[in-house]
């Protein structure tokens, strides 16, 4: 049985990971796609301290930002 991909979302790396919400600590997904890797910054008292993050879509639509080692690409057979 081959299992139908979302036309939209063809293009994009499928990954499993976890994000942080200030709130709630890190919320766990078994399911997203992957967009491309990006730059966040934080503002400190001796400047600014950039960082990579990965910037992955949710299957409910929402985006989120995760730290590359909490992402895992999920392999395509």
């Amino acid at each position: 049985m081959d299992k139908k991909i979302d036309p939209r979302v063809i293009n994009y790396r499928r990954c499993s990971g976890k994000y942080f919400v200030r709130e709630r600590g890190f919320v766990e997904f078994k399911l997203g796609y992957f967009h491309k890797w990006g730059v966040d910054s934080e503002e400190l008292d001796v400047g600014a301290l950039n960082y990579t993050i990965g910037i992955v879509e949710l299957p409910s639509g929402r985006v989120v930002i995760v730290m590359p080692e909490n992402i895992k690409f999920i392999d395509v057979d």
